[in-house]
């Protein structure tokens, strides 16, 4: 449970709220949080969870104007980068040239002990999904 907290720290809440399908899961990648860091002496870091500290605080912030955002690329990286320009009130596009999101994490996850990566995509696509100004 302790690299799940650190994947999500309102992760107690989301499941006793129901509300699973919100949850951003751990990959077992061990790269911030374990012998990376804590052997190291260095700060926890989660590759799933780009602010550990905060976790959505983020969410609310808003923008003072009409922006748009475009992001080339429905990787991980880009999934993240729409969902969180579209949580904070932009007008957000995303271009992909894939049939599918998820980009080489998707690829990765098909590899037998890499399977545990797929929750990472996964999770993205049900948070964009969620949004209204994604388009």
């Amino acid at each position: 449970m302790g690299r799940q907290t650190i994947a999500n720290p309102s992760w107690s809440h989301k499941v006793k709220t129901g509300k699973i399908d919100e949850i951003r899961q751990c990959i077992s990648c061990n790269i911030g949080c374990a012998g990376h860091r804590i052997g190291l002496n260095r700060p926890i870091r989660c590759t799933v969870n780009p602010d550990v500290f905060y976790d959505d605080f983020y969410k609310k912030q808003k923008v003072n104007k009409k922006t748009n955002v475009v992001v080339i690329g429905g990787g991980t990286a880009g999934l993240e980068a729409a969902c969180t320009a579209s949580e904070v009130g932009c007008t957000t596009f995303l271009i992909e040239k894939e049939k599918t999101l998820g980009g080489l994490a998707r690829q990765i996850s098909q590899i037998s002990e890499k399977t545990r990566i797929a929750h990472f995509p996964k999770y993205l696509e049900k948070r964009a999904e969620k949004l209204h100004d994604l388009f």
